[in-house]
């Protein structure tokens, strides 16, 4: 199968309900891929569903319904590369998803003050079985991301 936006949707829906089957609820989420870029590998951000492409204030998110609203996880372009192994861009899926349990960039209570606090997105894969893939994505970047991106520039 070819990466794709359907590619990313269907393993960010394996990832939540092998993962993540105790979060219902919440706005809904969308997947695709972005511009391919040197340092950001994914990004989650909220919109409302009529204006995909324009950022939402929160003064305007609060007289929203929350079924007009989407999450939208942008992930790295040069994802679809299939040279990167799947088990990166899982991970990366993981990690931005984990964003929006904690109610970043989401209609979900905000559970932490900061995003990335105290190791909360590790601890919460590790805590949701995603540790070999956790493992897997990080020794993958930190052998090859650097000479892929020369290679790839």
């Amino acid at each position: 199968m070819s990466r794709d936006d359907s590619w990313l949707q269907e393993s960010l829906i394996k990832i939540q309900e092998n993962h993540f089957p105790d979060i219902t609820d919440g706005n809904d989420i969308e997947v695709c891929f972005g511009r391919k870029s040197k340092t950001r590998l994914g990004s989650i951000a909220i919109r409302e569903k009529k204006y995909r492409h324009r950022r939402l204030t929160k003064l305007k998110l609060k007289f929203l319904k929350e079924e007009s609203i989407v999450s939208v996880i942008t992930i790295n372009g040069h994802f679809k590369d299939p040279e990167i192994p799947d088990e990166v861009v899982h991970g990366v899926l993981a990690h931005e998803f984990s964003h929006f349990v904690h109610g970043f960039n989401s209609t979900r209570k905000k559970q932490y003050r900061n995003p990335h606090a105290g190791g909360i997105i590790t601890k919460e894969l590790q805590s949701r079985g995603l540790d070999d893939i956790l493992k897997a994505q990080k020794r993958w970047i930190k052998k090859n991301w650097r000479e892929y991106i020369i290679r790839n520039a």
